[in-house]
């Protein structure tokens, strides 16, 4: 499966006025990619245009996309967040208890034994980049929080609607595409999620629902790849394709940590769960 992540907006949370943001990811079967990334190229190619920006196209034009995007075996997930929602204030506000919250549990850690080091540099890490506007600003900080869920929500829709035998195969495989940045050019926020990414989603309470026919032999090739004892799911192996970016491949997030992940995997007796 190929995820392919953007965001709308700046996340500027202004004060003076109403704004709203969004971020989105489109999923598509391995299958399908090369007839999108044609149906792009031609589209560049016919408006005279390096990237197609939705604000600059005219509406036939988005009608036609919208068209093409229904016409696939395409899914959309969105999630949108506005200035009426959460303020700059409210974020400032979340990201102090969120330090002080991280510092109280590395203490009851070290009080409880705790020795290694890395539990030691991991937690710093984060009370630093919670607690610290001048390192991330309101702005980054919210985009890679809200990434983090919609990450989630996009595997669990691959999951559910591709649950016909015949997307078996491109469940084998999790390419992440993100907004097309060089390496240099990532925002702060950006670069720690780069690093904190696997952490973050191993440690909330996030769960995957697979049906209980993907064990049955043939054994589906999610739950042969990605699955581990205990009915558990590996972040580190559904990761480890790393992702890129549109216009280059790039190294860089969902690198496997030292320790493993994994995420709870709850079995539906309903084998298509629509």
């Amino acid at each position: 499966m190929h995820l392919y992540f953007d965001e709308s907006g700046d996340f500027g949370f202004t004060a003076d006025r109403f704004d709203a943001y969004v971020q989105a990811a489109l999923i598509s079967p391995g299958s399908f990619v090369e007839k999108i990334s044609h149906y792009v190229h031609n589209a560049k190619r016919e408006l005279g245009v390096e990237e197609l920006h939705a604000a600059e196209l005219p509406d036939e034009k988005l009608i036609e996309i919208c068209r093409f995007l229904d016409g696939g075996p395409l899914s959309l997930v969105a999630q949108v967040t506005d200035t009426h929602v959460m303020t700059d204030a409210q974020i400032t506000e979340h990201r102090q208890e969120q330090a002080e919250l991280l510092e109280r549990n590395i203490e009851k850690y070290k009080q409880s034994g705790g020795q290694w080091e890395g539990a030691v540099v991991w937690y710093t890490r984060h009370i630093k980049r919670a607690a610290l506007a001048s390192r991330i600003n309101n702005s980054e900080y919210v985009q890679a929080d809200l990434f983090v869920n919609l990450i989630h929500a996009a595997l669990f829709k691959s999951i559910v609607r591709y649950t016909d035998d015949a997307w078996r195969d491109d469940l084998a495989d999790f390419h992440f595409v993100l907004d097309g940045k060089l390496p240099g050019k990532l925002a702060a926020g950006e670069k720690e999620l780069n690093v904190l990414l696997v952490p973050r989603l191993g440690s909330n309470d996030y769960e995957l629902v697979v049906p209980t026919n993907w064990s049955a032999e043939p054994v589906h090739p999610f739950v042969a790849k990605f699955g581990t004892d205990g009915d558990k799911l590996s972040l580190n192996r559904i990761s480890s394709t790393g992702c890129g970016s549109r216009s280059h491949t790039r190294t860089l997030a969902f690198s496997s940590s030292t320790s493993s992940r994994t995420w709870s995997a709850r079995r539906s007796s309903n084998p298509r769960m629509r």
